[in-house]
């Protein structure tokens, strides 16, 4: 996987929700990666710089995405704890 090409594919305000979905998309086999924010040496929980991106293999983001779909948790819910990379869509 030296070549791969990774996209963001949603970020996140915690670690342990990073992991949670980052578990799940690597149960399906989609390569997956978790880039803490700025500021996690600081211990910084809030704002941008506390910020977890999840990054995908490019050519596993259209499946990534409809796993997330398909995660049987309140959409709602979801929508608060992910904000989505708009410029991917």
């Amino acid at each position: 996987m030296g070549n791969t090409s990774w996209v963001q594919l949603c970020s996140t305000s915690t670690e342990w929700e990073a992991r949670v979905l980052c578990g799940r998309l690597q149960e399906e086999g989609v390569p997956v990666q978790i880039v803490l924010g700025g500021a996690s040496v600081y211990a910084l929980t809030i704002g941008p710089l506390a910020a977890v991106h999840v990054y995908v293999a490019e050519e596993f983001l259209a499946a990534a995405q409809e796993i997330i779909k398909e995660m049987d948790i309140n959409a709602a819910h979801f929508n608060k704890l992910f904000t989505f990379d708009d410029r991917l869509n």
